[in-house]
């Protein structure tokens, strides 16, 4: 972790969604490969203080060990989009978009809104943020959407 300091609501919103996991997936190695992830490059760590080199290997790790989990997919988009890779970024995150997950959507929105690896595109961004919102991205149980703010245009 950097010097810089974490907000107590940041903290908690980590925490929470910890247990979430451990709730959900249980007790594995896979599963602490996912949460050093989430630590990592989640959706809880401001994009200033995601650690670039740490966020990769973990994120990395973590979709080799899940590679269907959109959340990870998406995180590691998030990770790739932070070192500068774009073209590597858009494909994670169309990968967890094209499973209705929310972060990919909303990330691959940005990508085309600033124009990071493809062409500047409002509509296309405009596209990709109003898409609704999957209620539940973990099946029946879902503890991010309880511990995530909506972000939008």
């Amino acid at each position: 972790m950097n010097s810089k300091k974490i907000s107590n609501h940041a903290l908690f919103k980590q925490a929470l969604m910890s247990m979430c996991l451990l709730f959900v997936f249980g007790f594995s190695e896979a599963n602490e490969i996912a949460e050093r992830c989430d630590r990592l490059a989640g959706r809880g760590v401001d994009w200033d203080d995601i650690e670039v080199a740490s966020a990769l290997v973990a994120c990395k790790d973590a979709v080799r060990e899940q590679p269907k989990i959109a959340r990870l997919q998406s995180q590691y988009g998030r990770a790739l989009h932070k070192s500068g890779n774009y073209e590597e970024a858009l494909k994670w995150y169309r990968l967890a978009a094209a499973q209705g997950y929310s972060g990919g959507r909303n990330n691959l929105a940005l990508m085309y809104y600033y124009g990071e690896g493809v062409a500047q595109d409002y509509r296309e961004a405009v596209k990709w943020f109003r898409l609704p919102q999957t209620p539940c991205e973990y099946g029946a149980f879902c503890c991010e959407h309880r511990v995530s703010r909506p972000r939008g245009l």
